[in-house]
């Protein structure tokens, strides 16, 4: 599984080189969309396979997600990344389980 998160983070940091040199000259909603059109597709294939592993194995997934981010926002801190990038930052890479994921109906 890490040979295969490694090249989905290649494969992702590869296209957001590409849009780093050219973003001054489309602006920023064209590059959200190549962002959402060429990387965040990536990010999601196959995502239920990930859940539960280690986070040394999803942070470089993670890093992908935050680059993005940084990329649309043209920001270089983490703080200001999260707080002004909601609309592609959905939710950490890694995902806590619970044992009960729907409420009970006498809960209602």
């Amino acid at each position: 599984m890490k040979q295969h998160v490694a090249k989905v983070a290649t494969a992702c940091f590869y296209h957001l080189r590409g849009l780093r040199q050219i973003r001054r000259r489309v602006g920023e909603e064209v590059t959200t969309r190549l962002i959402l059109a060429l990387v965040i597709p990536r990010l999601d294939y196959c995502n239920s396979l990930l859940a539960g592993l280690p986070l040394c194995t999803t942070e470089a997934l993670q890093r992908v997600q935050n680059t993005a981010a940084r990329l649309i926002n043209y920001s270089n801190s983490d703080k200001d990344q999260v707080r002004r990038a909601g609309l592609l930052l959905r939710r950490p890479v890694r995902v806590e389980h619970t044992a009960a994921p729907y409420p009970r109906y006498s809960q209602l």
